[in-house]
């Protein structure tokens, strides 16, 4: 049977817990705080709302042993002031203070932040910022520099792919009879070594002096991003026109002449004997009288022959200084070594802003090549996009000098070498450079 009692008075309980109680008190067992009993089913119940807690609260507080009151107190299903205090740092009003509850307290660490260290996390946080933007920018530069899209593009096309990248463009580049009406006219025939080497009507150098009743000479203007007319591209001068080719060198203020090829090769007459070999041996064209001032052999690494010729044109009474250099190893149809001997000529060459006179044999396959890497070496310092290739540029340069570059050997020459120039040597590890070399020397065995 159950028994009703009130959690505020003891008397009110069955005689049974009520001698249990007594005989707690009487024992002088330290609880804590009031003990609660439990009803017929085993709940707690908190006091009421509107308790005297005056007279408790008067109470001196008694340090508690937690073993003990643990061993005293029965669960209960609502949070007892002990879990209360867990869940705050600040005890409830009339709640037992332990040692325990002063000492997790104390040992809380504080909320509130230190300004210096605030501060200090957000100059960290700055500086990241800072970071991931310098990253950006650097992905950004790197993005927009024409030398490395360059150089992705030149390894990811690999020598196989610009070989057939060539024949697609020669095959798009071969010009009209109509675009090089001049070259096909019958009066200009024996003025052309080539029957198959055209000659562009736009580009063509028309010489002021005519020369057998024509201003017709198989040579064309070509340009650079610096220089519109930066070089004359023609072919090796025929004994009928090297009296035109020393005209058009003083009608244009030529200073210098870059000879690729030699007079014979392969037992084929390649180009005409058109200036004095020796020092101080004299040559005569026309009205121009051609002295050998001095001879000198150049290595860079491969060996130039250096010629100060003086131009006097006896017409005029008026003499000039050209300096021409004789490259003799190149061979025909063919490419030179990977070395720094075209850039150091072409550097020496660019020095005047006059058109230098470039020539092979044909005036197309040597002379191209030398002429596209200037173009393309300015093109890429003037920050011109190389994304899609040199396929742009050859198109252009055909159209001023029709068959420039003359085969796929010499296209790809040319990647070469402007790899070798603008790659580190740290880059040259990238197993697509290694790949790009290794094909490159099979290729051209």
């Amino acid at each position: 049977p159950s028994f009703p009692y009130s959690s505020n008075s003891p008397n009110s309980l069955s005689p049974l817990l009520f001698l249990l109680h007594s005989f707690l008190r009487i024992c002088s067992i330290p609880t804590g705080r009031p003990i609660r009993m439990g009803n017929a089913c085993g709940r707690g119940k908190r006091p009421a709302a509107s308790r005297d807690t005056s007279a408790r609260d008067n109470e001196p507080r008694v340090a508690v042993n937690e073993n003990e009151s643990d061993r005293d107190e029965k669960p209960a299903v609502t949070p007892s002031p002990k879990a209360s205090m867990k869940r705050s740092s600040t005890p409830p009003t009339g709640a037992m203070v332990t040692s325990r509850t002063r000492a997790s307290t104390a040992k809380r660490p504080s909320t509130n932040r230190s300004p210096n260290a605030s501060r200090a996390r957000d100059r960290e946080k700055e500086r990241e910022r800072e970071k991931a933007k310098e990253r950006e920018r650097e992905k950004e530069e790197e993005e927009d520099d024409p030398i490395q899209k360059f150089i992705t593009y030149a390894l990811n096309k690999g020598v196989s792919g610009l070989r057939a990248e060539f024949e697609e463009l020669r095959l798009k580049t071969i010009p009209t009879k109509e675009q090089c009406s001049v070259f096909h006219m019958v009066a200009n025939a024996q003025k052309n070594r080539y029957k198959d080497v055209p000659c562009s009507d736009d580009s063509r150098v028309i010489l002021k002096e005519l020369s057998m009743g024509t201003d017709y000479i198989h040579g064309n203007f070509c340009g650079t991003p610096k220089n519109p007319k930066r070089f004359i591209c023609t072919q090796g001068p025929l004994p009928t026109t090297i009296v035109d080719f020393w005209s058009m060198v003083w009608q244009e203020g030529s200073e210098f002449i870059v000879m690729l090829c030699n007079f014979n090769e392969m037992s084929k007459v390649k180009c005409a004997q058109y200036f004095p070999p020796t020092q101080k041996e004299t040559f005569v064209a026309g009205n121009a009288v051609i002295t050998c001032e001095s001879v000198a052999q150049q290595k860079w690494p491969g060996q130039i022959t250096i010629r100060r010729f003086t131009l006097d044109r006896i017409d005029v009474n008026q003499k000039r200084t050209i300096t021409h250099l004789h490259w003799e190893s190149w061979p025909d149809r063919g490419v030179p070594p990977i070395d720094a001997t075209i850039q150091k000529l072409l550097q020496m060459v660019c020095r005047s802003s006059k058109p230098a006179v470039v020539h092979c044999s044909a005036g197309i396959g040597r002379t191209g090549t030398t002429v596209g890497i200037q173009i393309v070496t300015e093109l890429m310092d003037s920050g011109k996009s190389m994304e899609t290739g040199l396929g742009p540029f050859l198109i252009k340069m055909r159209k001023q000098r029709a068959g420039s570059v003359q085969n796929d050997q010499q296209y790809v020459f040319i990647h070469r070498l402007l790899l070798e120039r603008y790659m580190s040597e740290e880059e040259k590890e990238n197993p697509k450079f290694v790949k790009f070399a290794k094909d490159y020397d099979s290729f051209m065995v």
